[in-house]
């Protein structure tokens, strides 16, 4: 057990539906199962409201949610784009900034990693389907969410190798959207069996991001709660 808990700050991105913020509870479960405390952040207006919130953090996660609007990697919306909210764009970009640079450890959950990659520089596909023929079915809706449903390599001597500790896992996938280049100063970590990008790491900064969505599957395979073990105690020792 940890002698520190380290507070781990989830984005709760506005949901225009609900006229409220949302984020999938099993986000913070995973978590605190992990020996962390989540803490919930709404989506703020300003760079200066996100400095205000990072002292309270030791790290930060970036959930999943709908897609990144494709004009901040300098493109037009393509056929298959989905719903974009600029707001949550912005705040999610803006507290990713400020966390790299505070040196704070991150974990970016599918279109969490999609909006690491965009925050530094990558680009996106916006529609796997009808951009990249041939590939896997990524977007497994209906089935559930637990369940994995295609494999996924993993790079040896990556910071993802060390958490699950195997060349190939079994992942879940409800994504249509994916990396096309990888921002400046990362690397790609996995791969699916199709070439689609599933995870992307800054190993010496402790930044991961994972396009499968681990917090659904702990339960049920204990192995992904390795990923949320990682980010708590990358967070509980700053600097080691």
């Amino acid at each position: 057990m940890l002698a520190n808990k380290p507070v781990i700050g989830i984005s709760a991105p506005l949901h225009p539906e609900s006229r409220g913020y949302r984020v999938s509870h099993c986000y913070a479960d995973a978590v605190a199962e992990a020996g962390g405390i989540p803490l919930l952040l709404p989506a703020a207006d300003s760079p200066e409201d996100v400095n205000y919130l990072l002292p309270l953090l030791d790290g930060v996660l970036i959930p999943g949610g709908p897609d990144v609007d494709p004009l901040f990697y300098g493109e037009e919306p393509r056929q298959g784009l989905g719903l974009v909210i600029r707001s949550n764009d912005l705040f999610e970009m803006n507290l990713l900034k400020a966390a790299r640079a505070a040196h704070k450890p991150i974990l970016c959950v599918c279109r969490g990693m999609q909006v690491l990659n965009v925050t530094f520089g990558g680009t996106l596909i916006q529609d796997i389907p009808s951009q990249l023929p041939g590939a896997l079915r990524h977007m497994q809706i209906p089935v559930d969410r637990a369940d994995p449903t295609h494999s996924v390599d993993l790079e040896k001597n990556s910071y993802l190798y060390e958490v699950y500790g195997k060349d190939t896992i079994r992942t879940n996938s409800f994504h249509h959207q994916c990396l096309e280049k990888v921002a400046p100063g990362f690397s790609v970590s996995a791969k699916a069996r199709d070439g689609v990008i599933e995870a992307i790491e800054q190993k010496e900064e402790r930044i991961l991001g994972v396009q499968w969505h681990p917090e659904e599957m702990v339960h049920a395979h204990p192995e992904h709660l390795g990923l949320f073990q990682q980010l708590v105690e990358a967070s509980a020792h700053p600097g080691s």
